[in-house]
């Protein structure tokens, strides 16, 4: 009995202790593909209420003359598009003139890789005058029915027209009118390029109601700014992903490689102990 105790003993040790090298390999091949392998994008939003569930709550708001931004939702309202859950739209029910603005700050933080701004919209101008470029905020300006959105530095008064331009994003077709929308537009901008920093996410509308302007309308849904970070593993020079994802390196390769052999030997050994046992 004590020298089968000790052939046991002897067999176990052999099971666990032999294989303690493989069993290693294993285990730093794994963590070095921990280390290496890229970082996984992480998207953010960086936009409050950017659907307007909750209101206005988040925007800040400007007027001059008459009219106002109104959230609205579910079917369509004075011949409006109706938006897919909550809506905001400039001189809803509205036959007089004004300038609104809908503006809100976000901060694209250090380290952002991508940033993406997308919106829905519509534009309806029903007057017979086409839209005049004047891109200023007087309403009381002859036949002045125009829209536009833009990223700006934030300002103090918005009506000032202090707050620095910094991306153009849309604006009316100077010299067209546009037919009555049957929906929203998606709108998407790459904001890559801009810097880690503060900035405003700025709507403006500016509506000449007198004859023969007519009536104009702009609506909004669905506002983001997304950002993430995370490397591509080669900085800029490196080839996109093909379909599917990211392509593996060489050196990853090999390191799984190492891995699965190192496992496939490891397993294989405690097996040869486990029968002799």
């Amino acid at each position: 009995m004590h020298l089968l105790n000790m052939r046991r003993n002897k067999l176990v040790a052999v099971q666990w202790c032999r294989p303690l090298a493989l069993r290693r390999l294993a285990w730093a091949t794994l963590i070095t593909l921990l280390i290496l392998m890229p970082d996984v994008a992480r998207g953010s939003e960086l936009l409050t209420n950017g659907n307007f569930s909750s209101g206005l709550s988040g925007w800040s708001t400007s007027n001059s003359g008459t009219g106002s931004w109104s959230v609205y939702t579910g079917s369509p309202v004075a011949g409006l598009p109706a938006p897919t859950a909550n809506g905001v739209v400039t001189d809803l029910d509205s036959a007089a003139s004004g300038t609104h603005i809908l503006l809100q700050s976000f901060v694209i933080p250090a380290g952002a890789t991508s940033v993406t701004l997308s919106f829905d919209m519509f534009v309806w101008n029903l007057g017979p005058i086409a839209y005049q470029d004047y891109h200023n905020y007087d309403y009381t300006t002859s036949y002045h029915n125009e829209a536009w959105a833009e990223i700006v530095l934030p300002g103090s008064d918005p009506f000032a027209l202090a707050a620095p331009l910094v991306y153009a994003l849309y604006q009316t077709p100077n010299g067209q009118t546009t037919p009555a929308p049957s929906g929203f537009t998606t709108q998407t901008y790459d904001l890559s390029s801009l810097a880690a920093g503060t900035y405003a996410l700025r709507f403006v509308e500016v509506n000449n109601d007198k004859s023969p302007s007519g009536p104009f309308y702009m609506g909004l849904d669905n506002a983001s700014v997304m950002y993430s970070t995370g490397s591509s593993g080669g900085g800029g020079d490196t080839p996109p992903p093909t379909e599917g994802g990211e392509a593996p390196e060489p050196a990853t390769f090999l390191l799984f490689g190492a891995g699965f052999v190192a496992f496939g030997l490891w397993r294989r050994k405690a097996k040869t102990a486990a029968a002799a046992a």
